[in-house]
């Protein structure tokens, strides 16, 4: 019997990955805290939106992100987790914003 290995992402570890490229989309300094990065992700997505490009992805991970802020126990690391991923699938969109400055 097998048991699935289950990613458990912190609040530092998503800032981590995730900071610098939010910070290019959003025309700011990297983020250094959780409100700081969901304020960039809500700016990011604005400017991805006006350049044309899909922002849904960003917006749920503000939204998440916001959430996982009040919460606790598994509920928030599943807040976090999930976070973790739509930012990692905006990852490309964020990429090709940077290319287009």
């Amino acid at each position: 019997m097998t048991t699935a290995q289950t990613t458990t992402l912190t609040v530092e570890q998503i800032i981590t990955r995730y900071a610098e490229k939010v910070a290019v989309a959003a025309d700011e300094t990297p983020a250094t805290d959780l409100d700081e990065l969901i304020n960039q992700l809500e700016t990011a997505s604005e400017n991805l939106a006006d350049a044309g490009i899909d922002s849904d992805d960003v917006d749920a991970a503000a939204t998440l992100l916001a959430e996982a802020r009040t919460s606790s126990g598994n509920e928030q690391q599943v807040l976090l987790n999930t976070a973790g991923q739509r930012l990692l699938n905006a990852s490309g969109f964020l990429d090709d914003y940077e290319l287009m400055l």
